[in-house]
């Protein structure tokens, strides 16, 4: 399949979701974005999709697979599943929408979790919109 018959599921099946780690939110303001990749994708790919779903120019990707973490739950034995990251540096003039509303959202989030508020006070935080 060539690069000129991707649909937007196609897309959608490369680009899988936004990271919201503290060096993701951080690297915000630099006009970079992460988000979990289909693994197999290149970067040409990447570019190519999220230039397409979001109408932003790209400059640069940087991907990374990142090593598989071990886990255990009781005496059995496991492995996390292994995923791929790819930040994207965006040109001057675009931004992600998408993502900006969030910020104040995910930072007052952060602070309650860390403070160990009630998830009661989470909640009318969310019916109330705070965003």
């Amino acid at each position: 399949m060539s690069y000129n018959q991707f649909t937007k599921r196609d897309f959608l099946e490369i680009i899988k979701y936004p990271l919201g780690s503290s060096k993701a939110i951080r690297l915000w303001d630099k006009k970079q974005y992460s988000f979990a990749v289909d693994s197999k994708s290149d970067k040409f790919s990447l570019k190519l999709a999220l230039e397409k779903l979001f109408d932003v120019k790209v400059v640069s990707v940087s991907t990374s697979l990142l090593p598989i973490k071990k886990c255990r739950v009781g005496k059995f034995k496991g492995k996390k599943a292994r995923y791929k990251r790819a930040i994207f540096k965006l040109a001057s003039g675009d931004s992600i929408v998408l993502l900006e509303k969030k910020t104040k959202y995910i930072e007052i989030y952060r602070y309650l979790n860390i403070n160990n508020y009630g998830s009661s006070f989470v909640q009318s935080l969310q019916s109330r919109n705070a965003c």
